[in-house]
């Protein structure tokens, strides 16, 4: 299967990209994954690749040369002195750190004003569904509240913010093609076809291209479900309803201006009273649980979409941590837990209809059940693969 990407596909550039268009597309992928402003723990690595990328393809006749490699297919994105099957970094969410396959590069905004003074910082980066609608949910009620008040701009940068809001997000097309082309390649690596595949295809919304085109209709996919949507966000609500929030203030504004003596002092109460119960009507709900607990005590009222991505989420997470873990105890809890969540993502697939992939992901849990409960060096991780193994298999739970 074509797998390999070009360095040309690093930096999110075609072959027939200008010198001064590699140089753009160079320094804001810098701007966006140096360790200096990017907390990710794959932030230098992927720097590295960057300006590995880079001294190549800013240099005509090194460029002249990979070109003739890539003409040849002799070329590959391998960093020099590295070999060429060397994993790729998973992205992480900026504000989270967790590994998701619906990441997207999003901006936000925060706006405020007074008078003649307008301020608006971008509050965005790379982030998973439950990050953006936070991201949505503070910037629309922090530029509802205190953006409007100034002029001219400071109306026009608040309505930028809440559409932003509203959207989920403003979604940098190059940016986000870059992105999900990476993850897709670090999900097909790693085995994790589904994920692959939605990263491959999303990627294609924001910027054709024909390798990837190509790489979707391999046989390696013909029988891959594609992960359902994230669905509209509860941060996307909040940014509609702080679309009213200026209306508000500005009528309790006038209200209590309009008014006097004790009347005004009616006013003023019903204006805080009023103010009071649109905050909490549209302050955003306590921070969600870990996507792990998502999964892993999903009860059969959540919603089965939701449990599919924690759990999609949630084994993806342990598969990593069980690749840097350098004690077996730890490696053998975390595939005991990964196969627990990868048998919640079957019981998922199957309510969602996903008859193949439910059966495929239900037979390898099982498979790792039974070999962690007579090879686990962990007591703990033995003692919970024979009973997910008793449960699941012999249909003996609780024994």
């Amino acid at each position: 299967m074509t797998s390999g990407f070009s360095l040309y596909d690093i930096l999110g550039v075609p072959e027939s990209a200008t010198a001064e268009q590699i140089k753009d597309a160079y320094r804001a992928s810098v701007l966006k994954y140096h360790p200096d402003v990017n907390k990710a723990p794959n932030a230098q690595r992927l720097t590295e690749m960057l300006n590995s990328a880079y001294e190549v393809l800013s240099d005509p006749a090194k460029r002249q040369q990979y070109d003739a490699q890539i003409r040849s297919g002799t070329a590959t994105a391998s960093e020099p002195g590295e070999p060429d099957h060397e994993m790729w970094d998973m992205l992480t969410c900026d504000g989270c750190g967790t590994i998701h396959p619906h990441l997207r590069f999003a901006n936000f905004f925060r706006v405020w004003s007074i008078v003649f003074y307008t301020r608006m910082i971008g509050i965005g980066g790379v982030l998973c569904p439950d990050c953006r609608s936070r991201r949505a949910t503070t910037s629309a009620l922090f530029s509802a509240i205190l953006g409007p008040w100034g002029l001219p701009w400071g109306i026009i940068y608040t309505l930028r913010a809440l559409i932003a809001a509203a959207r989920g997000g403003e979604f940098p097309r190059l940016e986000n093609a870059q992105l999900l082309r990476h993850q897709a390649l670090a999900f097909l690596q790693r085995n994790y076809l589904s994920e692959s595949l939605t990263n491959f295809q999303n990627s294609l919304k924001f910027e054709k291209n024909d390798q990837v085109s190509s790489i979707v209709k391999e046989s390696t996919y013909s029988q891959v479900p594609v992960l359902p949507n994230t669905g509209w966000l509860r941060g996307q609500t909040i940014g509609l309803a702080s679309f009213f929030i200026p209306v508000v203030l500005i009528f309790a504004l006038s209200a209590w201006a309009g008014a006097g003596g004790s009347s005004s002092a009616n006013s003023t109460t019903a204006s805080e009273t009023s103010s009071a119960s649109t905050s909490n009507t549209a302050a955003p709900a306590e921070t969600a649980p870990p996507f792990q607990k998502k999964c892993l005590h999903a009860t059969k009222t959540d919603d089965p979409k939701m449990v599919h991505a924690a759990c999609v989420q949630t084994r993806t997470y342990l598969a990593d941590r069980s690749v840097n873990a350098s004690e077996q105890s730890d490696k053998d809890d975390y595939a005991v837990l990964g196969a627990m969540a990868e048998y919640a993502e079957a019981v998922s697939a199957q309510k969602l209809g996903l008859e193949h992939e439910a059966e495929k992901e239900g037979n390898e849990a099982i498979a790792v059940f039974a070999t962690m409960k007579d090879s686990a060096a962990d007591p703990d991780a033995k003692k919970a693969a024979l009973r997910d193994y008793n449960c699941y298999k012999l249909n003996a739970c609780g024994k």
